[in-house]
């Protein structure tokens, strides 16, 4: 049976493997991006200047509208009778409008002018392989569309202009980072965050043995577990509910006898000599 701190060094030791596991696993990746940040880049050839297009012709002007005619003024309305004094007299009646103006007529419209010429092609990208990759992203900063960068582990391409965590895509996953811990008496949980947050889960579960006393009726017992039955110890294969002893039609038997019991000693002579007693 192992003790706590022979468990503890198992432990680191699986863990020492699993980690060095994980970096040959991504050691393609990192001489990769050594090998994109080492590369010098290369200029590419200037484009040629396009001709500037001809100016298109001004349209003419369109011709004014007709000015409407003044409205007719309206008759003045009669003289109200004075009344009586004391009472007030009657408000006269309003006068006609005048007849609106006719609207002018719309003007023309100019033609359109020629179109100019097609500008020259632009510059041709440069290679995949010549792109530089940033060390690290600061979201502070603004970044162009199709930079590169190492974030999280991972490798990182900004698909727009950047703005914060906006604008960025994790085109190779990698491992930000690796976490071990103890899960009940036998295991441990093994869990792998990768550059884009997701988290990979991966349990253990070793039989070591651990010593369960003298065997109980009616009690289940895992792989790993050493019991004492008939005075002999025995070690559980597999999980099981039966007894040591017990003929079983399992395909892997439940229970080895690890160390047989011995055979009784002989009993001591009921009387001794006087010197014995001596």
């Amino acid at each position: 049976m192992l003790s706590p701190s022979e468990l503890r060094d198992f432990m680191r030791a699986i863990a020492g493997e699993t980690k060095a596991h994980v970096a040959r696993l991504l050691a393609p990746l990192d001489a990769r991006v050594k090998a994109l940040e080492e590369r010098e880049p290369v200029a590419g050839r200037e484009g040629i200047d396009g001709k500037d297009g001809k100016d298109g012709i001004d349209g003419r002007d369109g011709k004014d509208g007709d000015a409407g005619r003044d409205g007719v003024d309206g008759r003045d309305g009669t003289n109200g009778i004075d009344g009586r004094h004391g009472s007030d007299g009657e408000d006269g009646r309003d006068g006609v409008d005048g007849v609106d103006g006719k609207d002018g007529r719309d003007g023309r419209d100019g033609r359109d002018g020629i179109d100019g010429k097609d500008g020259r092609d632009g510059i041709d990208g440069r290679d995949a392989a010549d792109l530089d990759v940033l060390p690290a992203i600061d979201f502070s900063k603004v970044y162009g569309r199709g930079t590169l960068a190492s974030h999280r582990g991972g490798l990182w391409r900004a698909f727009t202009n950047t703005d914060g965590e906006h604008g960025w895509a994790c085109i190779v996953d990698g491992m930000e980072g690796i976490a071990i811990e103890a899960d009940a008496e036998r295991g441990f949980v093994i869990s792998i965050t990768r550059s884009t947050s997701a988290v990979q889960m991966f349990r253990l579960k070793l039989p070591v043995l651990i010593y369960r006393g003298v065997y109980e009726y009616g009690r289940r017992y895992d792989a790993g577990d050493v019991v004492t039955f008939g005075g002999s110890v025995w070690h559980c294969n597999a999980a099981t509910g039966a007894k040591p002893d017990e003929h079983t039609d399992d395909a892997v038997k439940p229970w080895t006898l690890a160390v047989k019991r011995g055979r009784d000693g002989k009993d001591a002579p009921a009387r001794v000599t006087q010197g014995e007693q001596a």
